[in-house]
């Protein structure tokens, strides 16, 4: 199966969090045709294929899911359309094709992981945190940076809910219920953070808000308001310090600190290097959101990046696409990467 054809058989394939099964299925099946040792879906759903037997190990996480909305796949000249595309599957698939191309040193073991609820609770990620006991040398995250990009660190994340109650009052009555208690304790938080990011540059310094939940509902005695709120992190607050001044009643539903690399350790030097000899000049990004890299790295403590093909201001939106000579351009370059990475740190 050439490249272009597993992409686009990828993309095809629904699998929103929780629904991989199918694409892992695929992916086992054809890896069965290209060169890897061994190939399996673990206990949780995930994919992963090995090739090497070296004492260096290098995991390359990708994940299967995607965001929600169905995006009808379709190529137009150099570009392939689907939900997806972007947003993971384009990096994955270069991974995929990359590791099975590529020659591998003596001294690596390269795992790839197609990894499941990357969108969600981050199933597959948690689970390689409880079963790799011998952290690996060197990790790679497959995120679109960009064929020339390299993606060194993200935002941290903190998502919350809360529940607001109060008996009915008749509306001439004055009485504050739970619909206006809600809505205050969002203002409160608001003016939390214009205190905390006073001073605060950029929007990768400044902590972000989004109210993504909004729900309300009367038995006629009672009312009941449902918030749930996200935040991006920078490097210089964690999650569970900005939980403690929130004020009492608000759960935390996922949580994940910042994380930045060293831009000077040897996998960005690795990859600098095969961007360059490409003719193109190496971008290096902190991004916004937040990737598995946030939960892995920071445990493993390994040289990690974020890499792969595709424009990542289309995530998630209705006109996700990927143009497939920048998806084919990133597979050199990770064949390059993984063939001169060093045997020692």
């Amino acid at each position: 199966m050439n490249p272009i054809d597993l992409l686009y058989r990828m993309v095809k394939i629904r699998s929103f969090p929780g629904e991989e099964r199918e694409i892992a299925e695929f992916l086992l099946e054809a890896s069965k045709g290209m060169n890897f040792d061994h190939a399996y879906i673990d206990e949780v759903g995930n994919f992963v294929a090995i090739k090497g037997r070296g004492d260096k190990e290098i995991y390359l996480v990708g994940h299967m899911d995607t965001a929600l909305g169905w995006i009808e796949p379709r190529i137009e000249g150099d570009l392939l359309y689907g939900r997806g595309s972007v947003d993971a599957k384009g990096p994955l698939a270069a991974f995929i094709v990359a590791v099975s191309e590529a020659e591998i040193p003596d001294y690596l073991r390269v795992v790839v992981v197609g990894a499941v609820e990357e969108e969600g609770p981050s199933t597959g990620a948690l689970h390689l945190l409880k079963k790799v006991s011998s952290f690996p040398s060197y990790l790679i995250i497959g995120e679109p940076s960009g064929a020339d990009g390299v993606t060194l660190g993200y935002k941290g994340s903190l998502f919350i809910r809360k529940s607001f109650l109060s008996d009915v009052s008749h509306p001439a009555s004055g009485n504050d219920g739970a619909i206006e208690e809600g809505l205050r304790s969002i203002e409160r938080i608001r003016k939390l953070l214009d205190e905390l990011n006073r001073g605060k540059e950029g929007s990768i310094d400044r902590i972000d808000m989004k109210v993504r939940e909004i729900t309300s509902s009367s038995d006629g005695l009672t009312e009941k308001l449902d918030l749930g709120v996200s935040f991006r992190l920078p490097l210089w607050i964690d999650p569970d310090e900005l939980l403690s001044l929130l004020g009492d009643g608000w759960v935390a539903t996922f949580k994940a600190k910042a994380y930045r690399c060293d831009r000077n350790n040897p996998l960005v030097s690795a990859f600098n290097r095969a961007i360059r000899r490409r003719g193109l000049t190496p971008k290096h990004k902190v991004k916004s959101g937040t990737a598995d890299m946030n939960l892995l790295a920071p445990v493993w403590g390994c040289p990690s990046v974020a890499y792969g093909p595709g424009d990542s201001s289309l995530d998630h939106t209705p006109r996700e696409h990927i143009s497939l000579k920048e998806y084919l351009l990133s597979i050199e370059i990770l064949k390059d990467v993984l063939s001169s990475i060093p045997p020692t740190l």
